[in-house]
């Protein structure tokens, strides 16, 4: 059973969004149930960056959405990359600092589940609206 699920209130209702989003707390569910955790350092940094990889690829999808249902401040996204992109830059700084299993399962749940959760509750609570109202008038995304 997986630690973390997507709540129906944290859907967008955009298939492609909420399935990366889903993805993404199956990354973090593995690593709190300690499978296919990296072992060394070195693994740990190999690890966000693939992380960062999905994610950005995430973020287009994002992008893409943002543009098509009029989302009047792009600059939204933008913070969330950058968060991102930064607690990513210093979690790989403390890893190769700290060569050691438990703090790398420690750090990259604490890390995953803190950004998750704050990414897909503002993207859910900031889009919704304009994603009902592009659906009423367009109808589906």
């Amino acid at each position: 059973m997986p630690f973390l699920t997507l709540g129906s209130d944290l859907l967008l209702g955009v298939p492609g969004i909420d399935a990366a989003h889903e993805a993404l707390l199956q990354v973090l569910n593995n690593i709190l149930d300690s499978v296919k955790v990296p072992a060394t350092a070195a693994e740990g940094g190999e690890f966000v960056d693939r992380l960062l990889e999905a994610a950005d690829n995430h973020f287009h999808q994002e992008d893409a959405l943002i543009a098509r249902i009029g989302y009047p401040d792009e600059s939204f996204q933008r913070s969330s990359q950058n968060k991102l992109r930064e607690q990513a830059k210093f979690l790989k700084a403390v890893l190769a600092r700290e060569d050691n299993p438990t703090l790398l399962r420690v750090e990259l749940s604490g890390f995953l589940s803190e950004w998750l959760s704050a990414h897909i509750s503002e993207m859910s609570n900031t889009l919704k609206p304009y994603i009902a109202r592009h659906i009423a008038l367009n109808g589906p995304l």
